[in-house]
């Protein structure tokens, strides 16, 4: 079942009783939850991906991370 809150909340509880479901994305947060008996496992964040993302290259650095010296920048001498 798709919807928005967490799984146990009142109106959701019920909804998911009537029609059986045993997964739950909550669409406010991008979290799924499973039902495991009578309890709901929150399975993780759902991160959706858009198409031409999948296909752009991965960002470059550009600059020097490291300062102009063989020591870390932040770190004295």
């Amino acid at each position: 079942m798709i919807g928005t809150g967490h799984p146990e909340s009142a109106e959701n509880a019920k909804a998911l009783r009537k029609s059986g479901a045993v997964l739950f994305f909550a669409t406010d947060s991008n979290l799924l939850w499973a039902r495991e008996g009578e309890n709901w496992v929150n399975l993780g964040h759902v991160v959706p991906l858009d198409s031409p993302r999948w296909n752009q290259p991965i960002p470059k650095l550009s600059g020097v991370p490291y300062g102009q010296g063989p020591r870390l920048q932040g770190i004295g001498e």
